[in-house]
């Protein structure tokens, strides 16, 4: 049976279940600020 919608796909249990990784996502975020401020001064 094919899911219909996210819905579907939760109540059939075909959906992963991810827990949130705080500190990969404060990671991620870190270097995107360094990348963004980089290219900032390479731009000015």
């Amino acid at each position: 049976m094919k899911d219909a919608d996210w819905d579907d796909c939760i109540s059939n249990s075909s959906s992963r279940k991810i827990t949130p990784d705080k500190n990969r996502a404060n990671s991620l975020r870190e270097t995107a600020k360094e990348r963004i401020s980089l290219i900032k001064e390479i731009t000015e």
